[in-house]
């Protein structure tokens, strides 16, 4: 028998084992899902990090561990999905019917009110109640709500439906990674300057060095690490300029208010507190490798790791990973601040920003398509406990989103900062298409030969038009979840007005007043928003 025919048949046999091998994994995961006796518990997160995983697995261990000791035959199948394509996996998922009985709710899944009434499970019963894996804890006979740092208002609260759809399971700060020892062998220095003009004068003096692998950039970046390092600056520049927009005197400009003060004349991209964050901005992205914007935030991480770049920003969440796999001694270090007393400063700025309510990681939401509801959030209850946040946290890399477990270790560096001021607004934080603008013509800021007139001359043209394009989607979305709460609306009233022993009614006369007045918000906000868009340029000056 010649090589060739050797060959195919060896090939013909490893295709029918390899065919043979997933019909049979596919009949025990059906036979798995369909026997009544065993309840197959769904959970799909974007994670991918290896810490992560190996985390949520052994915390799925132990849940299945407890639950044969209780009785009970339970599994749970982890879904892994790459952040790149999680958000159109996971609609597909929900428009499929298929969706797992635990989704994460990222903040890359911008899911609507609509999707979120049609495609997810209310919790507000449940976490209204004590967590019963808390027995024994500190948070014992504490409502599952209060257990967590943010009390459920930043994660999981949904204003405008007024109800909990999602809970986390970690938080993360952004923090400046770096080199100590190729800081100390290219400056003889130990620590990062917390100061913003040293900073600048450090990554002068290293740019360009040769290091032991080459030479090295002052920082690396990528369109991710970018983002949350450059935002910070810029948002710096607006805090004044955000609380004076403030139409609704809240103290505080939404999304709303931003969009419909730039079409008032309120603020333009000529503002000297635009200009400045500009030029902040554009001084930072110039210590970066070139091309950065078009990166990923792997690229930048291994650039960091090859002793390429001294520092890298990025959250907390890549700490363990960077701890592992560096070969050199890794130093954390917070953002460099400018000095907000200077005149230059005072204008625009009030000081540091809180962190407090800093969710990346997003929540952990109910699928309404889950075949058993309650065993998911009953597995979701144990993983947000006191124990297993403590686990969770330790094995990920993680920030606990649960009160009472402290961070360990170098994560101790992450802990935030919960006084300071509120942020400013960022060019992309405005909507969809005004952030589409601008990622469009950023490498005329970003690029060595670009400026800050390069930038403004590539961006204003259109830049209105896509301010109204965003204020009109949200016009659109707002009709259409009004339409979805009228429906909620009659069936609380239904029950209000019902006899419940359990005291259903009087829950749901209380959630039909809050519902109404947040109706009443919504439809009064898109009228406005619509009056906004049909008046002329020439008018209001004034609020």
């Amino acid at each position: 028998m010649n090589r060739t025919v050797f060959g195919v048949i060896f090939g013909v046999l490893l295709l029918g084992a390899v065919f043979f091998y997933a019909s049979l994994q596919l009949r025990l995961r059906h036979a798995r899902q369909t026997d009544p006796d065993v309840r197959v518990i769904r959970f799909a997160h974007p994670y991918l990090d290896q810490q992560m995983k190996r985390a949520l697995d052994e915390a799925a261990a132990r849940y299945e561990a407890s639950q044969r000791a209780a009785g009970r035959r339970v599994i749970v199948e982890q879904i892994p999905v790459p952040a790149r394509m999680y958000a159109a996996w996971a609609r597909t998922q929900f428009v499929g019917g298929t969706a797992p009985d635990l989704i994460v709710i990222s903040p890359r899944l911008l899911i609507s009110d609509e999707l979120t009434v049609r495609y997810l499970l209310p919790m507000r019963g449940a976490v209204d109640e004590p967590n019963p894996h808390n027995v024994g804890t500190p948070l014992e006979g504490r409502p599952w709500r209060r257990t967590f740092v943010d009390g459920l208002e930043v994660t999981g609260f949904n204003p405008s439906l007024m109800d909990v759809y999602a809970v986390p399971l970690a938080t993360s700060t952004v923090r400046l990674f770096y080199n100590r020892s190729l800081l100390r062998a290219l400056t003889g220095r130990e620590e990062i300057p917390g100061d913003l003009e040293e900073f600048l004068d450090l990554c002068r003096e290293v740019s360009g060095r040769q290091g032991r692998a080459g030479t090295v950039f002052p920082m690396a970046g990528s369109g991710h690490h970018a983002e949350i390092f450059l935002e910070y600056y810029f948002g710096l520049h607006t805090q004044r300029l955000r609380a004076e927009i403030d139409l609704a005197g809240e103290l505080y400009a939404d999304v709303l208010e931003l969009n419909t003060s730039y079409l008032r004349g309120l603020w333009s991209l000529d503002h000297p507190a635009v200009r400045q964050g500009l030029a902040t901005v554009r001084a930072l992205a110039l210590n970066m490798q070139p091309g950065f914007e078009r990166m990923g935030r792997e690229d930048a991480l291994f650039l960091f790791l090859q002793e390429r770049a001294l520092m890298l920003p990025t959250s907390s969440w890549e700490a363990t990973t960077i701890l592992e796999q560096a070969r050199f001694e890794v130093g954390v270090a917070t953002y460099p601040l400018p000095d907000f007393a200077s005149p230059q400063n005072v204008r625009f700025m009030n000081g540091r920003p809180s962190e407090a309510g800093h969710f990346e990681y997003g929540g952990v939401a109910l699928s309404a398509a889950s075949r058993d509801p309650d065993a998911a959030l009953d597995f979701l209850r144990f993983l947000t406990s006191h124990a297993e946040a403590g686990s969770l946290a330790s094995m990920s890399g993680t920030l606990p989103a649960v009160e009472g477990v402290e961070p360990k270790g170098l994560l101790r560096a992450f802990t935030p900062y919960l006084d300071g001021y509120m942020q400013g607004f960022t060019l992309r934080s405005l909507g969809p298409n005004t952030r589409g603008r601008f990622n469009r013509t950023m490498h005329s800021l970003y690029e060595p030969r670009g400026s800050v007139e390069r930038f403004l001359e590539a961006i204003q043209p259109g830049y209105e038009a896509a301010v109204r394009d965003d204020l009109r989607s949200w016009a659109r979305l707002a009709r259409q979840t009004v339409m979805w709460q009228d429906s909620l609306l009659a069936a609380n009233r239904a029950l209000a007005e019902g006899v419940d022993a359990r005291g259903e009614a009087a829950r749901a006369g209380r959630r039909l007043h809050s519902l109404l007045d947040t109706q009443t918000l919504r439809e009064s906000l898109d009228v406005w928003v619509w009056h906004e868009l049909s008046a002329g340029p020439e008018r209001i000056s004034d609020r």
